[in-house]
This record gives C-alpha cells, sequence and structure tokens, in this order.
C-alpha cells in the first residue's frame, strides 16, 4: 500500500496534519508544503502538543530517515495512532494533491448524485402535478356528461 492509499484509508477525506520535520536551515531554501506544521525532529518533543491527536499525521523531511524517526516517536511516545512518514517534501505535497483531487472527485459524485435524485424529485412532482390537473380536467367533464344524460 501506498502512503497515499494509507493516508487515505485512514482519513478518506476528512483533514489530515502535514508535519514537516526538516530544520530550519533546510526550510529556508525549500518553504513547506502549504498548510504543513513545521516542527524540527529535535524540537518535536517539546512541541508534539502542537499537533492534533485526532486525525492522521503525514510526515516528510529531506530524505526520510527523520520523518521515520518522528513517526516512531509520535506512535510509540505520543500515542499517535495514524502516521505516515514519506521520503521528502516533493512526495508529501504529491500526496497531499492526490488525496485532495480524490476528495474534489468524491465531492463531484456525491454533487452529481444530488442533483439526479433533485431531477427525479422534480420529475415526480412535475408527474404528479400533471395527474392532478388531468383528473381535475375530467371530473367536472365526466359529471357534465352525467348530468346531460
Amino acid at each position: 500500500m501506498s502512503t497515499f492509499e494509507a493516508v487515505l484509508a485512514s482519513c478518506g477525506h476528512a483533514d489530515f496534519t502535514v508535519l514537516d520535520v526538516r530544520n530550519d536551515d533546510e526550510v529556508e531554501k525549500e518553504p513547506p508544503v502549504k498548510g504543513a506544521v513545521h516542527i524540527p525532529l529535535g524540537e518535536l518533543p517539546k512541541r508534539v502538543d502542537e499537533i492534533p491527536k485526532d486525525r492522521p499525521v503525514l510526515v516528510y523531511c529531506a530524505h526520510g530517515t527523520r520523518a521515520n524517526h518522528a513517526a516512531s516517536f509520535l506512535i510509540q511516545e505520543c500515542g499517535f495512532s495514524a502516521v505516515f512518514p514519506t521520503t521528502n517534501r516533493d512526495s508529501a505535497q504529491e500526496i497531499v494533491q492526490q488525496v485532495k483531487a480524490h476528495a474534489d472527485e468524491d465531492n463531484r459524485a456525491a454533487t452529481s448524485a444530488r442533483i439526479k435524485r433533485g431531477a427525479l424529485i422534480v420529475g415526480a412532482v412535475v408527474v404528479s402535478a400533471a395527474a392532478v390537473a388531468a383528473v381535475a380536467w375530467w371530473i367536472p367533464r365526466r359529471r357534465s356528461s352525467h348530468d346531460s344524460k
């Protein structure tokens, strides 16, 4: 299972936290993924409370080693249940984009389903209205044909 698939299986399309454990010098050269929490690995034990425990965490660094250490620490020492290390910033960015695209696709499908349900309801209302109109048209004519006999 790929990291993307693991994140997706864990959170569906709900929010997840992206954690950048690179050092400050690395972040100055290449900024974190948009929306990521930046906590250098050495500061993680002191700052772990900045990471929400109630949602999955995608962790990255420059090459994957520190991300693996951070993931182990978060799971074993801090009680996090869904932590996914990935190799680098580009990989993290790709996973974020894939999850977002998947969520967007599901949202489009849900919107389409709501539109179809709405169309069915409108269709049923139109048919019902037509039936009522037909009965309303037919009853007076039937009465007048009985009255003329």
